[in-house]
């Protein structure tokens, strides 16, 4: 089943979430981001995977997005995965923290 949302699309297989992130993570991408997410955690999803791929600039908004999401995964218990992150923005999230709190795939990184 494929969910598709400007600027997310969102892929579910078992109890695995995949969201994929379009273009600049910023408020209105973050929002959704943020909606999404949280509705897979409501519904029961025990892995959430960020495919940045597609990804190559995040604002400090966008962050603030990943933070709400990163910390209502914690609150459920659930897993967040961050695959496919392009060097910048790798670089943004270690210098921020962001490493520390969430599982890189870095057989995906670009």
């Amino acid at each position: 089943m494929q969910e598709s949302k400007t600027p997310v699309s969102v892929d579910f297989e078992d109890d695995i979430a995949t969201v994929h992130i379009e273009n600049y993570l910023n408020k209105p991408a973050g929002e959704q981001i943020e909606k999404v997410c949280l509705q897979c955690l409501n519904d029961g999803y025990k892995t959430l995977i960020l495919d940045f791929a597609r990804t190559e600039l995040v604002n400090s908004i966008g962050i603030s997005f990943l933070l709400g999401v990163i910390d209502a995964c914690e609150k459920k218990g659930a897993d967040i995965i961050f695959s496919h992150v392009h060097d910048d923005v790798l670089s943004l999230f270690q210098i921020l923290g962001i490493t520390r709190k969430v599982k890189i795939d870095f057989a995906s990184l670009q």
